[in-house]
C-alpha cells in the first residue's frame, strides 16, 4: 500500500491547474479512511430513486464526484472504511498506473464516449498484466466502453464544482 510520502515530487510533473490530479493528493485522501471520500461516497444513491428529497421536493441524484467515488469504491457496511473496488465487472478492478494515466489524460483532453477516446484506450496497455486494453477486455470481460464511461466520469467529477457546496447533507 502506498502512502501519500510515496508520491513526492508528482507535482512536479504536473501543470500547476492538474495538480489536484497528482497521486499525492488521491493517497492523502485515502489515507486513514478518508472521510472526504466516505462522505462523496455516501451522498450517492444506491439507485435514481433511493435519492433524498430535497426542501424544493425533488430528489437527490448525487453529482458527478459523487458518482465517480461510487465507480471507484466499495463497502458492503455503511460503518466500514471504503476500499478500492474489487469488483470485477468494473473497469476501477483493473486499473493499473499505466491505465490510470490513460484515462486521466483522456479525461483531462475532455475524452468521452468517441472514437478519438476507444482508439486511445485500445492502444493503452496495462502496466500490471503487460495486456493491451483489448486483451485485457477480452480476459476480464470489461468491454473498452465501460473503460470510455470510466473516462466520461473522470472528466465531469473534474469539471464539477457542486461536490462540496450541494446535497442532501452540506458540509463535506
Amino acid at each position: 500500500m502506498l502512502r501519500p510520502c510515496d508520491a513526492i515530487g508528482t507535482l512536479s510533473v504536473l501543470r500547476p491547474d492538474r495538480w489536484h490530479l497528482s497521486p499525492a493528493f488521491g493517497l492523502a485522501l485515502l489515507s486513514g479512511g478518508s472521510p472526504f471520500v466516505s462522505r462523496l461516497y455516501g451522498l450517492e444513491p444506491h439507485a435514481p430513486s433511493d435519492g433524498a428529497v430535497l426542501a424544493d421536493g425533488s430528489k437527490w441524484r448525487g453529482t458527478p464526484s459523487c458518482r465517480l467515488a461510487r465507480a471507484l469504491f466499495h463497502r458492503v457496511q455503511p460503518d466500514e472504511p471504503l476500499r478500492p473496488t474489487t469488483n470485477r465487472s468494473l473497469p476501477a478492478a483493473h486499473l493499473s498506473p499505466s491505465l490510470v494515466a490513460h484515462v486521466l489524460a483522456l479525461a483531462d483532453a475532455g475524452g468521452g464516449a468517441d472514437a478519438a477516446t476507444h482508439s486511445a484506450l485500445k492502444s493503452a496497455v496495462c502496466s500490471d498484466t503487460g495486456l493491451a486494453l483489448p486483451a485485457l477486455a477480452r480476459e476480464t470481460g470489461v468491454t473498452i466502453a465501460r473503460f470510455e464511461r470510466l473516462v466520461e466520469a473522470v472528466r465531469d467529477a473534474d469539471a464539477d464544482g457542486s461536490a462540496c457546496r450541494h446535497g442532501p447533507a452540506e458540509g463535506l
